[in-house]
Order: C-alpha cells, then sequence, then structure tokens
C-alpha cells in the first residue's frame, strides 16, 4: 500500500468540499464518485457538469433524482449570555471520537497532491474537542422535548426536499445551515444560517447566506463564523459573522479553505482565488490577508505550527522561513499535536516523529505491505499483512502499546470507540471489516459493533460517552446507544417519521434532523431535541 489513493478520497463521506474539488480538477477518475458525494456544493456539481464525462452528468442527474442536498434594535447578548440555563442531564467528557478506517480526512488526510487540504480536527467541531461534554442517559431518551420549523418549509410546492446540517460551535451550540432543493435541477437550492441552543432548541439568530452556502471554520473564542457560498468554477465568496447576533462583519473571494491550526487562535489558512497556488493566513475578523506566500506548485503540507512547501518549511504564525529543509519526497502532518513525516519505498514506509523547530527525527517506525492510521488521544495504529499483526504506537516516544494478531480491512470507512471507556474501534479483516472494539490498552478484543437489525458496516457513530456508543442506522435509521465496555444495547430510540429523520449529535445533544422529501400538506418539523 502507498498514499491513500485519490478514488479513496473521493468515496470518503468524511472528505471536506475543498479537497474534493481539487481531487475533481487533478484526477478525473474521481470524478464520478465526486459527483454523489453528499459534501459536493453547487458550484462544484455544475463544474461537474460542464467539463465531466457523460457518466459523471449521469451520475449528478441520479442525486438529483434521489439524494437530498448536501451541505455547506435591544442590544444584542454575547454568545455566552445567549446560552440560557437549563435543568443539567447527567454528562461526561469527551474529548474526541476515535476515528479508525477509510480516508483519514478528520484528522488530516497525507495525500500527495499540489494543494492539500488538511483540515485540524478543531474546525470540525468548531471548538475544543476537550470543551465539549456528550449528554449521556441512564434510560431511553424522548425524540421532541423541543422542535424548530424548517424554515424553508412554507415554500414547498412540489417535490422539493429540506434538510440541515449542523456544525458544533461550542457546548450545547451548534451553527445549522438548512436547505431546500428542487429534485429536477442542482443548481435550485437555496439555504439559511442559523445559531441554535440544542440543549433548549432555541433559535439566537437567523441570516441567509445565500445559494449553496456551506460552513467553512468557526471560532467560539473569537464568536466568529464564516459561511462560503460557490461562485462559477471553483471560486467561492467567504463572509464572517458574528456569533453574538448574525451579523456579517466581511467578505472576501477566495478558492477554497485549508485549514485551522490551534496556533493562529481562530485565523485560518486558505487559498486564493482562481485556482491559484496562493497560501495565506486570513483574519477571521476581517478577512484580510495576515501573510501571504507563493507555492510555484510546489506540494504542500500543514503541520502543527508549520506550512512545508517543497523543501522549505515557513512559520504558520507569520509565514517567515525557518531554518530546516524538509524532504521533498516525504508527506507531513500533524496528529494530535506531534508534527509527522511519512516516507515511501516501494511498499514500504517509514513514518517519523518530527521536532518542528528543528527538523530533528525524534522515532521512526518501518511499515510493511500494511497500512497506517492515527487514532485521536491513543497513537499510531500500524498493520503488517505478511505477519498478520496489528500494533498501536505511542506518539510520544514511538514505543509499541501492543501488538494483536490480525489485519486491517482497509477499505472500511467506520469510524468509532470511545476515549472515557478505553475502547477503540477497529475494522478486522476477519470480521469482513465489520468494526470490532477493542481494550485501548492492551488490545483485547471486546465485541463486534453494530446497530441491531443492519449490517454493521454500514452503521455511523455519532459521539461517545464514558458509558455508552452513540450509533445510528438499521432498516428505519434508528438511534442506538451501546455499552462502551460490553457492547450490549443499553436503548433505543426510533425514528420520528419512517426513516426521514437523520440522528446527529451537536453541541454535545442528540437532536434529528428532517432528511426526505417535503410535503406542503403537513410539513414536519426541520430539527428536534432529544434527551
Amino acid at each position: 500500500m502507498t498514499n491513500i489513493r485519490p478514488i479513496d478520497e473521493a468515496l470518503d463521506p468524511q472528505t471536506i468540499p475543498a479537497r474534493l474539488a481539487e481531487l475533481a480538477s487533478n484526477h478525473p477518475e474521481t470524478q464520478v464518485a465526486i459527483a454523489s458525494h453528499p459534501a459536493a456544493y453547487e458550484g462544484l456539481l455544475r463544474w461537474l457538469a460542464e467539463h465531466g464525462s457523460n457518466e459523471v452528468r449521469a451520475a449528478i442527474e441520479a442525486r438529483t433524482r434521489v439524494n437530498a442536498v448536501p451541505p455547506p434594535p435591544p442590544e444584542q447578548p454575547t454568545v455566552a449570555a445567549a446560552v440560557t440555563a437549563s435543568p443539567t442531564k447527567p454528562r461526561f467528557t469527551a474529548k474526541s471520537l476515535l476515528l479508525v478506517g477509510g480516508a483519514i480526512a478528520v484528522v488530516g488526510a497525507l495525500v500527495a497532491s499540489t494543494a492539500i487540504a488538511v483540515p485540524a480536527i478543531l474546525s470540525l467541531f468548531g471548538g475544543d474537542p476537550s470543551e465539549i461534554t456528550v449528554a449521556d442517559f441512564e434510560t431511553e431518551p424522548a425524540a421532541g422535548i423541543w422542535s424548530l420549523d424548517h424554515p424553508f418549509a412554507g415554500d414547498v410546492s412540489g417535490y422539493e426536499r429540506l434538510g440541515a446540517k449542523g456544525t458544533t460551535v461550542g457546548q450545547d451550540l451548534a451553527a445549522v445551515i438548512w436547505t431546500i432543493s428542487n429534485a429536477s435541477a442542482v443548481d435550485s437550492y437555496e439555504s439559511a444560517l442559523s445559531l441554535v441552543n440544542t440543549r433548549t432548541g432555541e433559535e439566537l439568530w437567523q441570516v441567509n447566506p445565500g445559494r449553496g452556502s456551506h460552513i467553512v471554520t468557526t471560532s467560539l473564542e473569537r464568536e466568529r463564523i464564516v459561511t462560503s457560498v460557490p461562485d462559477e468554477g471553483l471560486d467561492s465568496t467567504w463572509t464572517v459573522y458574528d456569533l453574538a447576533d448574525g451579523a456579517a462583519l466581511a467578505a472576501v473571494n477566495a478558492q477554497g479553505f485549508w485549514s485551522s491550526p490551534t496556533s493562529l487562535d481562530g485565523d485560518f489558512l486558505g487559498r486564493g482565488e482562481g485556482g491559484t497556488t496562493t497560501r495565506s493566513r486570513y483574519d477571521i475578523d476581517t478577512l484580510e490577508q495576515v501573510w501571504s506566500m507563493e507555492t510555484g506548485g510546489a506540494r504542500t503540507w500543514l503541520g502543527v505550527n508549520t506550512v512545508v512547501v517543497g523543501a522549505d518549511v515557513y512559520s504558520a504564525e507569520d509565514g517567515s522561513l525557518l531554518s530546516w529543509q524538509a524532504d521533498e519526497e516525504a508527506s507531513y502532518g500533524q496528529f494530535d499535536g506531534f508534527f509527522v513525516s511519512i516516507s515511501y519505498a516501494g511498499d514500504t514506509r517509514t513514518i517519523s516523529r518530527i521536532d518542528e523547530k528543528s527538523g530533528e527525527k525524534l522515532w521512526s517506525v518501518l511499515t510493511l505491505s500494511g497500512g497506517w492510521r492515527p487514532i485521536p488521544d491513543q497513537g499510531l495504529l500500524i498493520w503488517d499483512e505478511l505477519d498478520g499483526t496489528i500494533s498501536l504506537i505511542r506518539w510520544q516516544d514511538g514505543e509499541t502499546v501492543w501488538t494483536i494478531d490480525g489485519t486491517i480491512y482497509d477499505s472500511a470507512h467506520f469510524r468509532g470507540g470511545s476515549v472515557e471507556a478505553g475502547v477503540i474501534a477497529l475494522p478486522i479483516s476477519e470480521n469482513s471489516g465489520n468494526p470490532t472494539a477493542v481494550d485501548a490498552s492492551t488490545g483485547e478484543r471486546l465485541y463486534d459493533i453494530g446497530v441491531p437489525g443492519g449490517d454493521s458496516r454500514y452503521q455511523h457513530q455519532l459521539a461517545s460517552t464514558e458509558q455508552s456508543l452513540y450509533l445510528t442506522g438499521g432498516p428505519s435509521e434508528q438511534f442506538v446507544a451501546l455499552d462502551a465496555r460490553t457492547g450490549t444495547v443499553r436503548w433505543t430510540v426510533e425514528n420520528p417519521f419512517e426513516g426521514s429523520y437523520l440522528f446527529d449529535v451537536w453541541g454535545g445533544n442528540p437532536v434529528a434532523w428532517w432528511s426526505g422529501n417535503a410535503f406542503s400538506e403537513e410539513p414536519y418539523p426541520g430539527l428536534i431535541g432529544i434527551g
């Protein structure tokens, strides 16, 4: 196995929109998969329809028939004041989900390309995951403790589809993109943006960011949220909003979001307009460029506090050139705050932890005929297909935590486990890639993970607590809590309406959002709370 294949990225539902655009442009063989990808936005679909093959256009037409459109006065109170107090539920700190299997866009995919989109995990959570606590329930919670009407429910006239996509901004806070789409045209959907208290159901504000909008990044500390609206081609218009009241503060035209490193205090990295090879740091308050560099088409990687351009290494804070040189043949990235390089020689790869200030290799591990995946808060998972073993390596010192027999089903897309309960979910090959829970400290196999009544390969884990794994799936799209240590079902919440709702956890609280066809006679709530 060498680098993650472009087609695997295109098939991974976690691949971000900016990376999809790069894949479509640089790897035509991925275009059919991207045409069906849930994060393929309106402008990208228009570009694919114009430049793609007949097969690509057929996939777009099928998408419009079947799939929901995806994503992306008095003095106003502060965001903190807007989160009103209410009786608390039992909670457990959720440091992060354990993400294993498939392409690793969530923690920063390392893929050789001219322009690499490596999202920091903070940009996906909208805040430090260690500060978000997930609601836990001893008994089955109820669906419908609060509800919000979909803002476009009154605009339904035929066969439109309504949808919603939430991004956790902070504890009990989620930014929600609402959409309405016409089943007969790709470019016919509108969108609205709301800030919602997911514990009480209070909608704090709502704005209209533009057609086909999706969320780029958020910063609770800076009280900002940035959206992107696609223009013609691959360019987009970014707009920054005040989290306190939804006021639009600034806008700029650019091509793509790159990452939001924690070292930049809410500022983020992006690319210039028109498909340029410019990389810039943008101030999240004004969207002005703090610094900008021209990469000249060289392979570009993001570290913890650095940007690697070919052999040159720059500070992500001020764009200054550092004194050490990178290996132009290697790939670079950051996992759990550790700077890592990956170099290849045939089927052999060497993974090394690098001192970001000096470039010194602190430790290295060699893998043969297998693969590797980072596991947040745990370490580096590697497997060897020749001797049939799976090992967990500590990021801090490169030491082996444990080694067990088996190998990983590399095309599996399941992600799951529980840091709090000390459980890692592995898609083990002899289980046909279905996830198996193992003890994080010993590697002992505990149980196979799955939603009752469904193929567990196609289930999705939403969150975890010290007691539970929250999964969704099954024949009617249920919300299920499994005991994190034993795998037994603790409780199940049935779908509120015949599989037309999808479950998720936003701001630490479980919700269900309408994802089916709209009905003009009796529209159902666009979003409901579970508790």
